[in-house]
């Protein structure tokens, strides 16, 4: 947290985010600028300092928490909902604190969110304008960001087409370059910094600890699919070939989010932009069930 404010700080008084490999200065750390920048502003608006980064973490979590919660309406209501939203904070607490203190994930936690939200909810104009700039800042917070927009892309290409997932590809490219517009931010030394870091090594501890969480998120795929694979064992497919596109994307986003977090000093943090996807895909399946059909099922079964 002091390192990420502190960065945010010197930049807000125009000093360079990003030096080169020669000079003496070595603040610079591997997180996008868009990791700096909103709290930069922020301690511009509010002379608060330190207090200031809290808050601006603490309403990205808070808001990110919202728009889950507005995805999942579209599938659950009442007690159902109720008990998703549970699951979403709990799983949050769950993968550490990390969502709410002053660093570049609860900033990508929330432009993931905003991205479901878009592809899930939001009409086609508005979700590709929106899909685009949420996927081109998050590049500028952490370059492997595009991993956690595979689902949000697929959805959208359910709803509007492939020419719609395109325009926001597109748009995205061009919204990524914008912080590189700033003096203070130099895209060739954020590079050095990547080639840097790209060579450290991956720890055993992480790879162990990456499988597990890979292992139990699964679960919120496999077991609403057995599920309804159980339910619907008639011969009609129970599931259209885009939602099954759109959910076995979703895991293959994760296996590649495996890379990641088993990088040394890596922490289950890389799974939060997961966790809102994964209750919406979910509580998408549940909703193609009823319990009846649940209760059906299992009484037939010897």
């Amino acid at each position: 947290e002091p390192t990420i404010a502190a960065n945010a700080y010197v930049l807000n008084h125009g000093q360079p985010l990003y030096h080169s490999a020669e000079t003496g200065e070595r603040y610079s750390l591997v997180y996008g600028p868009l990791a700096y920048l909103p709290y930069s502003l922020a301690m511009g608006l509010a002379p608060y300092g330190f207090l200031t980064c809290k808050l601006v973490a603490a309403v990205a979590c808070f808001l990110t928490l919202f728009v889950g919660i507005l995805c999942l309406k579209k599938w659950l209501k009442g007690p159902s909902l109720v008990i998703a939203s549970g699951v979403l904070v709990a799983l949050f607490l769950a993968l550490g604190p990390d969502a709410f203190l002053v660093r570049a994930d609860p900033i990508l936690c929330l432009l993931a969110a905003l991205g479901l939200w878009a592809a899930a909810r939001a009409g086609t104009g508005a979700a590709v304008v929106l899909l685009a700039v949420a996927l081109g800042a998050a590049v500028n917070v952490k370059v492997h960001a595009p991993i956690y927009f595979v689902f949000p892309l697929l959805l959208l290409v359910q709803r509007a087409g492939r020419k719609a997932a395109a325009c926001v590809v597109l748009g995205a490219g061009v919204i990524s370059t914008l912080p590189f517009l700033l003096p203070q931010v130099s895209l060739r030394n954020w590079f050095q910094v990547l080639r840097v870091v790209g060579q450290h090594g991956f720890g055993s501890d992480e790879a162990i600890w990456a499988g597990q969480w890979f292992i139990f998120l699964g679960l919120f795929i496999v077991g609403p699919l057995w599920l309804l694979r159980l339910v619907r064992s008639g011969p009609q497919p129970f599931a259209s070939g885009a939602e099954k596109r759109c959910w076995a994307g979703l895991l293959l986003s994760m296996a590649g989010t495996l890379l990641f977090a088993s990088k040394s000093g890596a922490r289950p943090v890389q799974w939060l932009p997961f966790v809102p996807m994964l209750l919406y895909a979910a509580a998408s399946m549940i909703n193609h069930t009823n319990v009846q059909d649940v209760v059906e099922a299992f009484s037939r079964r010897p």
